[in-house]
């Protein structure tokens, strides 16, 4: 831009360089102005602190217009740095916030987890249990009517059992749980 001014005006180098360095000056001061009222409504969580920075900012600027040369410039630049400066501070309690939240999905999914291994070690414990109780009440059964001969009720009760010990079979396998077979 100051190229193209330097050409079709033919000025001094330095006094073009100066009014399009003000001009800039005016234009990043007015934009940070116009977002006070945004920043101030945005419900953001660090809003208010981010808007510190732009009042910093704008209020460095306007009393660096005050001021002529060197000085002003210095005092717009300081007003800059410590915008920027509430920036890093922002961004450095956003990432403590994320750091922090990060910690408790973590702690959370363990804690899943040991749920998730506790139910599965209930339902272990009751299958083994339900294997014990029905095998050996039928073993029972079958020894007793293979004392008296009866051998067609036998060979039911070994059915019963092969069934009964395939489906807990079954259930040991964690790809053929569901939630309510792992609660009842």
């Amino acid at each position: 831009m100051i190229e193209i001014g330097l050409f079709f005006f033919k000025t001094e180098t330095v006094y073009l360089r100066f009014i399009n360095y003000q001009v800039l000056r005016i234009a990043i001061t007015l934009i940070g102005a116009s977002y006070i009222k945004v920043i101030y409504n945005s419900g953001v969580k660090y809003a208010r602190t981010i808007l510190l920075g732009v009042m910093v900012m704008i209020v460095a600027e306007a009393v660096s217009w005050l001021f002529s040369g060197h000085i002003s410039s210095t005092i717009s630049l300081i007003g800059i740095y410590l915008e920027f400066l509430v920036f890093s501070i922002v961004l450095s309690m956003k990432y403590r916030d994320y750091i922090i939240a990060n910690s408790k999905l973590q702690l959370n999914n363990r804690i899943l987890e040991m749920e998730n291994l506790n139910i599965a070690k209930d339902m272990e414990s009751r299958i083994s249990k339900d294997l014990h109780d029905d095998i050996g009440g039928a073993l029972v059964s079958i020894k007793y009517l293979l004392r008296k001969g009866d051998i067609a009720k036998s060979k039911n009760i070994v059915d019963e059992i092969q069934e009964n010990i395939r489906h807990h079979i079954y259930l040991l396998n964690p790809e053929n749980r569901s939630i309510s077979e792992c609660l009842f």
